[in-house]
């Protein structure tokens, strides 16, 4: 069941293989009905697939996709950040503007130097936002 990139779709997409279910075969298989069984072959491959849950595998799966989508609007919002106190910045010293005017409605400007700040501020929060998308890719790189 596969439900787009949702990170309930990826949770439930992992087929489960539990113990005891219909996956396993027998230990010793045996060809032949009733009394009349012989002991199969020994080249044949007696285990197929896994005989355990990867259940921890999924759970990282979807921490990884919800860090990754986390970090998008955290990305989003440092560059809102960083457009706006550069444009403010650049009002300030070419455009003409003075500390207090209103270069963006309601929002007078800022001195030079606290615009410059913003604008690191603003960096610094992309930097931290694209810190968390790799991270979560290395994660789910780690786990295939």
């Amino acid at each position: 069941m596969r439900t787009g990139s949702s990170a309930v779709g990826l949770a439930l997409s992992w087929r489960l293989t539990i113990v005891g279910g219909d996956c396993e075969r027998r230990v010793c298989p045996r060809h032949g009905r009733g009394r009349d069984c012989a002991p199969a072959a020994p080249d044949q491959a007696l285990l197929g697939g896994l005989s355990t849950s990867p259940l921890g595998v999924g759970v990282v799966r979807v921490w990884a996709s919800v860090l990754s989508w986390a970090a998008v609007p955290v990305i989003l919002y440092g560059a809102l950040f960083l457009t706006a106190a550069g444009v403010e910045a650049y009002m300030v010293a070419f455009g003409g503007a003075r500390p207090g005017d209103m270069v963006f409605p309601d929002f007078p400007a800022t001195p030079l130097k606290e615009s410059l700040i913003e604008m690191g501020i603003g960096a610094g929060i992309i930097a931290i936002g694209l810190f968390a998308r790799s991270y979560a890719r290395r994660l789910r790189l780690a786990d295939s």
